[in-house]
């Protein structure tokens, strides 16, 4: 009886990784903010493991800003491991929610400082081929440890995200 329970719980944990898969992927932002004075370009790249509806993965952002009409330059380093959620699939569009806890490091000539940013955010998913996909969010609600306050932002620039499955 106690090999066939083996052989049982063996061949279970061999099938739990057939239904998951590997991605990677991320986007790239350009943001203009406060009538054209400052910009801002986010390279975000990400690596995740999806199993059924949860997805756990990791991203790594690098914000540059810069304001026209000074020298002020900063460069924010963000690495956010998080949880994705799909509530609802249809063809090839998905909704899901994501979670996560950024680690932020801001740098500039007049300001240096490290934060946590714990977040959450709505997001959609379409789906291009049997490995490729794009996805987006809706907005993001986060708190920062550094200013003390909560804060939620619709993302006001384009952002595209490709994301490859394998």
């Amino acid at each position: 009886m106690n090999k066939k329970l083996l052989v049982v719980l063996t061949l279970l944990l061999l099938a739990v990784p057939l239904r998951a898969q590997w991605y990677v992927g991320g986007s790239l932002a350009f943001r203009s903010s406060e009538g054209g004075r400052s910009t801002s370009m986010v390279l975000r790249p990400e690596v995740g493991y999806s199993w059924g509806d949860w997805s756990f993965g990791v991203a790594f952002a690098f914000d540059v800003y810069k304001m026209k009409d000074s020298t002020q330059n900063d460069l924010t380093l963000d690495v956010s491991p998080y949880v994705d959620y799909y509530f609802w699939r249809s063809g090839i569009l998905s909704f899901y929610v994501e979670g996560g806890c950024g680690f932020r490091r801001s740098i500039s000539q007049y300001n240096t400082y490290t934060s946590w940013t714990p977040y959450l955010k709505p997001c959609l998913e379409i789906s291009l081929a049997d490995h490729w996909a794009v996805q987006g969010s809706l907005g993001r609600l986060e708190y920062d440890t550094h200013f003390k306050n909560f804060s939620f932002e619709l993302d006001n620039g384009i952002s595209v995200g490709l994301y490859y499955s394998f």
